[in-house]
């Protein structure tokens, strides 16, 4: 991997990382009113209801969060922008856009 093509793809990783951490981070915050105003019933039976997806997508972003600091850690090595797979160089034009992948468009359409 070029030097120029591994700074790209680790200021993509870092910064879609940032925004994970603003997702995840307000997910944490307590959803109470800070103004002294009290949730309606709707709002209440609202979040309940969408409780289990909230949690999903959370998970989601958490897992994505993760395989991006793995990616982090392996731009920096020998094998960097080669299949996991079969070995083959992947475009950066793929890395950009699927940074958290390690396998080319082929490796990757056989799942």
């Amino acid at each position: 991997m070029r030097s120029s093509d591994r700074t790209s793809l680790e200021n993509a990783i870092r910064t879609r990382i940032r925004r994970l951490d603003i997702i995840l981070d307000d997910g944490q915050q307590d959803n109470a009113y800070g103004d002294g105003q009290q949730q309606d019933e709707s709002e209440r039976l609202d979040k309940l209801n969408h409780a289990p997806v909230d949690a999903a997508l959370m998970e989601l972003a958490r897992n994505e969060r993760a395989r991006l600091r793995s990616n982090l850690d392996w731009i920096n090595e020998d094998d960097a922008g080669f299949c996991e797979e079969c070995g083959c160089d992947i475009p950066i034009q793929r890395l950009l856009a699927v940074p958290t992948t390690r396998r080319c468009v082929k490796c990757a359409g056989k799942e």
